[in-house]
């Protein structure tokens, strides 16, 4: 597979929803869009993927197998120039491989990349249209959400759509994307759609997930924390109610004041159940003991192997803040078992 197709499959998935919801509303000619990023500026992301079928000749392609062994996206920006950011895309493999692609946005007109767009102009809010062609799609809400571990304005754009296509299918289609109001770079996408052609009873499902997790454009000192989760094996057909993941924090913290409904394992979940616990591990210092619902954390790691596997790894990252505003982060990896019932079919 050429690297270009690798590193743009995520975005030609997004692109079949985006694209037909676009010149649904009226733009407003009296915002003034530049880019709120600079040369230099860089993100990374987690990409999850989800893709099931019993359609033998689906309507959409099935995700190429490369991307189950991704690490991470990043885009950096190359050059600013007007309203013209251009910046590479790169798509690192768990194997140390790299594969990247340059390629231009202007957060004026959209084009040329179209949706779903990766960067939009700086400093927009809830009812402002993206960009100023006559038609454009309008901004749904201003709000705070924590990305790359730390709060920030977001603008959110979200759509809906229900099709009848040819061939008889009929698609529900949705999304959700957020981009950063100060800098206009996308912190989140969240995107799914289901085929469904009803006399033959086939169904297409694809699910994908784009989340920041690291950026220079805002900065952020983490103090380190030392992890431990159990189970250290995890089936992910298990019926268990809870992972448990204790936190051990450095002498200078106090685990007492960590605000712990900040407390959050892969950026996702939430943590459920929270003790300060006695000094397990004999180092003078209190661990603190944080439990996630089993099933949540499952279905996490289940989108991020796509194909079936017996076993393998799963890193887990546990962050949170401290009452006087600090953010701990620490990871840990397990071993999971993934193992298929004999008479589900598995398409690839």
């Amino acid at each position: 597979m050429k690297s270009k197709d690798v590193a743009l499959v995520v975005f030609a998935l997004l692109n079949v929803v985006l694209a037909s919801e676009f010149g649904a509303l009226p733009a407003s000619a009296a915002v003034i869009r530049i880019p709120g990023v600079g040369a230099g500026d860089w993100a990374r992301y987690d990409v999850a993927f989800e893709f099931s079928t019993n359609d033998p000749s689906p309507p959409v392609t099935p995700p190429p197998r490369e991307i189950a062994d991704m690490e991470y996206y990043q885009l950096a920006v190359l050059s600013v120039v007007g309203s013209n950011v251009t910046f590479q895309l790169t798509v690192r493999f768990e194997n140390g491989t790299e594969m990247s692609n340059a390629m231009w946005a202007n957060v004026d007109t959209g084009y040329p990349m179209g949706p779903p767009y990766l960067f939009i102009a700086a400093n927009l809010s809830a009812g402002d249209a993206l960009f100023s062609s006559l038609f454009s799609p309008t901004i749904n809400a201003t709000l705070l959400r924590t990305y790359a571990g730390a709060q920030r304005e977001v603008n959110l754009l979200r759509l809906e759509q229900n099709t009848t296509g040819p061939y008889g299918y009929s698609a529900t289609g949705r999304i959700s994307v957020y981009w950063d109001r100060a800098s206009g770079i996308v912190d989140e996408m969240v995107y799914e759609i289901n085929y469904t052609k009803v006399p033959e009873g086939y169904e297409t499902y694809a699910f994908v997930h784009l989340l920041m997790r690291e950026t220079d454009i805002w900065s952020l000192t983490y103090v380190n924390a030392e992890l431990a989760a159990y189970p250290r094996c995890l089936n992910l057909r298990s019926n268990g109610k809870w992972i448990t993941v204790f936190v051990d924090l450095p002498e200078s913290c106090n685990v007492r004041k960590v605000d712990v409904s900040s407390i959050m394992l892969n950026g996702s979940v939430h943590a459920e159940k929270t003790a300060v616990l006695l000094d397990l591990d004999g180092d003078r210092r209190l661990e603190l003991m944080v439990k996630f619902d089993r099933q949540a954390v499952i279905d996490l790691i289940s989108k991020t192997l796509r194909y079936a596997r017996e076993s393998g790894t799963a890193t887990l990252t546990v962050t949170g803040e401290l009452k006087d505003g600090s953010v701990f982060r620490g990871n840990d990896t397990i071993t999971v078992i993934y193992r298929m019932p004999r008479t589900r079919a598995i398409t690839e």
